[in-house]
């Protein structure tokens, strides 16, 4: 797979928080994000070969659905159809929820051109259809149906799939992209697909012997530069801090932007200023998170780590 650098700074000059911020053309704003930006833009204008895909990865609280967005109406903006899931964990063993996202809004377009059975079956898959008492649904026939639905759709221009937080999908759903995307050869078909780091050098499962190599770019999310947080603090708190606080902050929360705004709101809710001396709060809702990430570490890391903490 391709990787793609990632700077993730919002300035070049990390001494002086200068605003960094873009906004999509929804209005979504952007920060910090400009090199992801970029190879989005340069992925939807020239991608390396057709089917081809791009990978956001990061950790939870990256802003990766924030990026997700923001190509998302980059797409509609260089003129592709957009056929969206966003799955949650809640859902992930739900059959075919994802793909009930994808394609719900585009049924009634697509089945004049669905042969029978497929119309069928991806209209049962979609709920709209009730299957009759003693028949199983024939899971083949919805992914041929989708392979269909998306060679229909690609005739009158550039399709993109996008997944968030893909780790979600149900497998109903992956097993029928994986599927369609492998029969879609030459047709202007993007896929945009978001994911938690955790499966580092290896592709998404909705990826994974679906497409060659050098047809997937992968944009890792880092951290945010100091100038880049306090951009994010101003905006959504209305919190301006010292320059000495900001770089305590931007430690603690390891430059990720959910860590620093819970932390910036516990500092807004305590009235606390963080300045030296005065310890930053840990809320309750960064706990989870926190353990989280420490579980992604090997057993040896963490045993190291009270020694590496004292």
């Amino acid at each position: 797979m391709k990787t793609t650098p990632s700077r993730a700074t919002g300035t070049d000059a990390p001494d002086r928080p200068t605003p960094d911020a873009r906004r999509s053309p929804a209005g979504l704003e952007v920060v910090g994000r400009d090199d992801e930006l970029a190879a989005l833009r340069r992925f939807l204008g020239r991608p390396p070969g057709l089917p081809a895909a791009v990978v956001v990865q990061g950790e939870p609280g990256s802003g990766k659905t924030t990026v997700f967005e923001a190509g998302v109406r980059l797409a509609l903006g260089a003129g592709f159809r957009i056929l969206a899931a966003r799955p949650a964990e809640a859902e992930r063993d739900l059959s075919f929820a994802g793909l009930r996202d994808m394609l719900d809004q585009s049924f009634e377009e697509l089945a004049a051109e669905l042969p029978a059975p497929q119309l069928r079956a991806l209209g049962v898959a979609l709920l709209r259809e009730e299957l009759p008492p003693g028949e199983r649904l024939e899971v083949g026939a919805v992914a041929t149906g989708l392979v269909t639905a998306l060679r229909g759709l690609a005739r009158s221009g550039p399709v993109l799939v996008g997944v968030d937080d893909a780790q979600w999908l149900d497998p109903a759903s992956t097993a029928a992209v994986r599927f369609a995307v492998r029969r879609l050869e030459g047709s202007p078909l993007a896929l945009l697909v978001v994911e938690r780091t955790g499966r580092t050098g290896r592709p998404p499962a909705l990826l994974e012997r679906t497409l060659p190599e050098e047809r997937v770019v992968r944009l890792p999310l880092g951290p945010l530069s100091v100038g880049a947080l306090s951009v994010v603090l101003r905006g959504r708190l209305g919190l301006s801090l010292t320059r000495p606080v900001l770089r305590r902050l931007h430690a603690t929360s390891g430059g990720n932007p959910f860590f620093a705004l819970e932390i910036g709101r516990a500092l807004v809710a305590r009235g606390a200023s963080g300045e030296p001396g005065e310890p930053l709060p840990v809320p309750d809702s960064l706990h989870d998170l926190v353990r989280e990430r420490i579980g992604l570490l090997s057993p040896r890391a963490r045993d190291l780590l009270p020694t590496v903490a004292a």
